[in-house]
């Protein structure tokens, strides 16, 4: 049976009254703040009694008061819940307002409220994600962007447009003002809007201690900025996808930071290695420490020479996706010089044809994770030997791959049953893996062949194309291959036959650490009344289950625009790029012939 849900800790609760106590006691404050001068004086206190100076000390004492009550790592909670609350307090005064109320007194009680943000100013806080914090208070923080001096990491976030205000004008001035005092930093992200006098800042006052570097996306990161970036000596991950450095600038980076490890979707990488090649800079026998190769944007496919070079420069790479064009290279054996490969992600090919397999032999012992994209033949036998030469895989994701199934009408079924039963015969169980993704045109008896070889498998995830029904599920489930199951996600499809049943038998005995059961209301075979009634069944028994619907659109809503193109670009360009090569052989072989 699925687990009930926890009872939350004090901490939980501690958390979440925070924001209702720090809102109601600053309104309580400056509903009252034209009270406290007279207070003050009536009271002989000798100090300054004006009403500014009386709000600023009561903000002074709830600041102290609130975090000094706090040990060291909730310091990130607390900091949000108190703007969390902060904001309620404004947000709550802002709504009250109506035509007929007094107006002096309202925006004296606002005034008042603007005291109080000065709450949120923490000097020992150490980690700071901007994107969460609210919009109200943002002005605040980056007028006193120079209290944080004991910041660990700092995210800048990103706008959804690109260019925030948060980076124009004096604004901009002040935020660059105020890093110049975090001298602590390790991790800095600013994704899209990062600047050229931001990176001036971080060369100057963290060159030693920063390790990551996060400026994806900045069209403002262009050759100038290249002085700046080699001066943080000790970066380990830089991320300078779709930014406008140059490949040479490039080049220039590989050269100057030798303790770079992970350089995040550098699409760049080839040329810039060309150059090195080419600057002859480089001492001899040359090794880069980079583990990450992904391929270019701008012509998707690499050549054979290509692949040669990242191996000789960059042998220590262990997480690649590589898009294969038979023009471009012999087979996938290219990918053999790759000793350290651990996760692999290959778009295009036949897995006979181009040797998939036998790059697997070579290299699938070490391999950890792997996902096949847009691959022909990845039939029930190459399933088998993926099981046999990639033992040890945690994740194994097939997306729009070519099953190799014959038609219903066909007359090719005795020769796909004689494949089948020596695929029974040769596959071995995947006893390590974890993640099963098939998002690929497949027939019931493909799933089950799959499930019987993953008996500790976590996390399912089926695609519309993906046939599978009740059987398929309940029989899995009844046999103890889903023990271990966490995750179960099954988009809608026509293909697809699952029921309210298909539910009952996951959250059974069968499946004691399943959390999530996702789509359910978009199964074909699922009756609305009976999914609404499963779903008010697991409230009422309080089960720890997450049964929404639609994760892959909540997915994509979560990605800002350049990202949702970016994906799309990755998707969809191999195809494009395809068609243009075959355009032009097509239009070049009658030029061929006429010679």
């Amino acid at each position: 049976m699925v687990r009930n849900k926890e009872v939350p800790a004090l901490r939980h609760f501690c958390l979440k009254a925070l924001p209702k106590l720090i809102s109601s006691h600053i309104r309580t404050v400056a509903r009252r703040a034209r009270a406290m001068k007279w207070y003050a004086l009536f009271s002989g206190a000798e100090e300054d009694n004006s009403r500014e100076a009386i709000l600023r000390r009561q903000a002074d004492l709830l600041r102290t008061h609130v975090y000094e009550n706090v040990v060291w790592y909730d310091h990130e909670d607390v900091f949000q819940a108190v703007l969390d609350g902060v904001e309620e307090a404004l947000c709550k005064t802002r709504r009250n307002w109506r035509p007929d109320c007094d107006m002096a007194l309202y925006r004296q009680e606002l005034e008042a409220l603007s005291f109080f943000t000065e709450v949120v100013l923490f000097s020992q806080l150490r980690k700071m994600d901007f994107s969460r914090v609210p919009k109200s208070l943002r002005t605040r923080i980056t007028d006193n962007f120079g209290v944080f001096s004991n910041l660990r990491s700092l995210s800048l976030g990103s706008s959804g447009a690109g260019g925030q205000w948060l980076f124009r004008g004096t604004v901009a001035r002040s935020v660059a003002k105020g890093m110049a005092q975090m001298t602590r930093l390790e991790t800095f992200s600013c994704k899209y809007d990062c600047t050229p006098e931001m990176l001036q800042v971080l060369s100057n006052t963290c060159p030693d201690t920063l390790r990551a570097l996060d400026v994806e996306g900045s069209k403002a990161v262009d050759d100038k900025c290249l002085g700046s970036i080699l001066a943080l000596s000790n970066l380990e991950e830089l991320h300078l996808f779709n930014t406008k450095l140059s490949d040479e600038a490039g080049a220039r980076i590989l050269l100057g930071l030798r303790k770079l490890t992970n350089l995040i979707r550098a699409d760049f990488l080839c040329e810039s290695l060309g150059w090195i090649d080419y600057l002859g800079e480089a001492e001899d026998g040359l090794q880069l420490l980079i583990t990450e190769f992904f391929p270019s944007q701008k012509y998707y496919f690499h050549e054979e020479w290509q692949m040669e070079m990242v191996s000789r420069l960059c042998p220590y790479i262990s997480k690649m996706f590589f898009i294969f064009h038979e023009t471009c290279v012999p087979d996938f054996t290219v990918l053999a010089g790759f000793e350290f490969l651990t996760d692999l992600c290959l778009f295009g090919g036949d897995f006979y044809l181009d040797k998939l397999n036998s790059l697997l032999e070579v290299r699938g012992r070490q391999l950890l994770s792997l996902c096949l994209m847009s691959v022909f033949k990845v039939n029930l036998l190459a399933v088998a030997l993926i099981s046999v030469n990639c033992a040890d895989l945690r994740c194994l994701r097939l997306v729009n791959c070519d099953a190799g199934e014959p038609r219903r009408d066909g007359d090719d079924q005795a020769a796909f049953l004689r494949m089948s039963m020596t695929a029974d015969a040769t596959a071995g169980d995947l006893k390590h893996l974890e993640e099963l993704t098939l998002h690929s045109r497949c027939r019931r008896s493909y799933l089950s062949f799959l499930l019987r070889r993953c008996p500790r498998v976590q996390r399912i995830d089926l695609g519309s194309s993906c046939e599978v029904d009740d059987e398929t599920l309940v029989t899995a489930a009844e046999t103890g291959l889903l023990s271990s199951l966490t995750e179960f996600h099954c988009e809608s499809s026509s293909s697809s036959s699952l029921t309210v049943s298909a539910a009952r038998a996951l959250t059974s005995s069968a499946c004691p650490e399943l959390r999530a059961l996702g789509d359910l209301q978009s199964w074909r075979g699922a009756d609305p009344a009976e999914v609404g009634a499963f779903r008010q069944r697991c409230y009422d028994r309080n089960l720890a289950l997450d049964t929404r619907s639609h994760r892959r659109l909540r997915q994509r809503l979560e990605l800002r625009d350049s990202e949702r193109r970016s994906r799309f670009n990755l998707m969809a360009g191999p195809t494009v790029e395809r068609i243009r090569l075959a355009e032009r052989d097509r239009r070049g072989q009658p030029e061929q012939d006429e010679e």
